[in-house]
């Protein structure tokens, strides 16, 4: 069962979106010797079929909330360049979920990332957002692992990177 906060009603495993809907994944990876931070990002239909995705460094220096919050703003990014209206995001920072589901500004070292995020959200009623655990998030966080090690910049669609692809197959069949 899937909830819009990040409260008790949590996701118990990745789930296919409903029908004419998409579904954004969003994950960021911090590497804390490096101090390099990563965002991946995929987009699938309601069949469970990977449409659009990538995976890239961040540059400055962020907090791991911070690298969590740039995942999703990614996210809400890509569902607007590709007029989606129906969209459900999940990831699995039940703290960032929780601001974005509350739609307020707070005091914290991310509010800047959410306020750019939530004006975004005023014209889109069809955007909803769901904290999901990693082990139901892990091909975004496959993505942003594989950025945040490797060095990757990377956008795909229809196409699956190597490092996601077992992944992606699992949870088109059994999503």
């Amino acid at each position: 069962m899937a909830s819009n906060s990040a409260g008790s009603n949590t996701q118990e495993h990745w789930a296919k979106p409903p029908q004419n809907c998409i579904k954004i994944n969003v994950d960021g990876a911090f590497n804390l010797v490096s101090r390099k931070a990563a965002v991946g990002v995929i987009a699938r239909y309601s069949h469970g079929i990977m449409i659009d995705g990538f995976a890239f460094q961040l540059r400055g220096l962020h907090t791991v909330e911070s690298v969590e919050m740039c995942a999703f703003k990614e996210g809400v990014r890509m569902a607007i360049e590709n007029d989606w209206t129906q969209v459900v995001f999940e990831g699995d920072s039940a703290t960032v979920v929780s601001k974005l589901d509350r739609k307020e500004l707070d005091r914290s070292h991310t509010s800047a990332h959410l306020w750019s995020t939530i004006s975004k959200l005023v014209d889109h009623p069809g955007f909803s957002f769901s904290f999901v655990r990693r082990a139901f998030n892990r091909v975004a966080h496959g993505l942003a692992q594989w950025a945040v090690n490797e060095d990757v910049t990377f956008r795909f669609y229809f196409e699956i990177p190597l490092c996601i692809e077992h992944f992606v197959i699992e949870d088109a069949f059994f999503g």
